[in-house]
């Protein structure tokens, strides 16, 4: 299922504040 571009953008956002310690 191809994700359009904000979809792509806000995953990558919420994994980068996972990802990042706080």
């Amino acid at each position: 299922e191809p994700k359009s571009d904000g979809d792509i953008r806000i995953c990558t956002l919420v994994n980068y504040h996972i990802n990042r310690p706080l």
